[in-house]
């Protein structure tokens, strides 16, 4: 049951982080959460913060040659 003030998702339990983060984002949305609940909603009210992702795209490293 969603008792929230305000229009948000709750991400299904099953559901990975950055699931959710990918979905909010697909939709124009935020996932934010308060100490207590996490959801994805269109707005951050006050109370809420942005669950900060960041994606780190693998690196093309060389192994340098030992001459």
């Amino acid at each position: 049951m969603n008792n929230l003030k305000f229009d948000a998702v709750i991400p299904a339990l099953d559901m990975t982080v950055l699931d959710a983060y990918k979905l909010a984002r697909t939709n124009k949305m935020f996932l934010i959460d308060n100490g207590i609940h996490t959801v994805i909603s269109p707005i951050i009210p006050p109370g809420y913060r942005e669950i900060p992702i960041r994606i780190k795209q693998a690196a093309n490293q060389e192994v340098p040659c030992a001459a």
